[in-house]
């Protein structure tokens, strides 16, 4: 059976930081970026676009702005100002937020924190063996690789193919396997004798090692 009178409807007072659940008539905890100034019967109320933001507490009284430099942008979640993306720019200033490249430029080339739309880009169609820069695309330096493609950049070579044998423009790296008492070079691709108080075991990728404190290494360099 239902109520049957305004006399059975109450009323709540809930304090700064929390808003009323009229299903439960209790006053909870406002979320991330809702506010409450607390009072009768109030709600939790979302931020507004002027000060969008309670840095990432809950259970806020009011809502804050904040100032991002250029190449960062607002994370209202969190009331930060971070690092704008790849693809994305930030002229900074008062709740600034990052913006996304438009699609007829929608590259900044593999660079974070760009300042402005003129760091947007069309995307450049790059060779094999090399890699995007602002003046155009390059041959990838010693050690670093590309497949080609849009944009593309050149790429480190990884810890399980460590080099590109001393040459520059390649599209893969590549490994090497030493016999003991040799190291990888990781510049030449080679295997070099190891020097003076030095070691190597040998294998795949094997660098020649420092002995230990103390001891040394009865070998010479020829």
């Amino acid at each position: 059976m239902g109520l049957t009178g305004s006399d059975k409807c109450s009323s709540v007072t809930c304090d700064p930081g929390t808003g009323l659940d009229i299903i439960t008539g209790q006053c909870n905890t406002c979320p991330i970026n809702l506010y409450s100034e607390g009072g009768l019967n109030i709600k939790c109320k979302d931020c507004p676009a002027s000060k969008p933001t309670t840095m990432g507490k809950t259970g806020a009284s009011s809502c804050s702005s904040v100032t991002c430099e250029a190449g960062d942008g607002l994370d209202v979640l969190t009331g930060t100002c971070n690092k704008c993306p790849e693809n994305s720019y930030s002229r900074g200033g008062l709740n600034q937020r990052c913006v996304q490249c438009p699609s007829h430029i929608p590259s900044t080339h593999g660079l974070v924190g760009v300042t402005t739309r003129d760091d947007c880009h069309e995307l450049t169609w790059c060779d094999v063996g090399r890699g995007y820069k602002p003046s155009g695309c390059e041959d990838c330096p010693i050690n670093t690789y590309s497949k080609g493609g849009r944009s593309v950049q050149c790429e480190p070579c990884s810890p399980y193919t460590p080099t590109t044998m001393g040459k520059t423009a390649q599209s893969e790296c590549v490994s090497v396997t030493c016999n003991e008492g040799t190291g990888l070079d990781l510049i030449t691709g080679k295997c070099l004798s190891c020097p003076l108080n030095t070691y190597g075991v040998g294998g795949r990728n094997k660098k020649c090692e420092n002995c230990p404190d103390n001891t040394f290494a009865r070998n010479t360099i020829k």
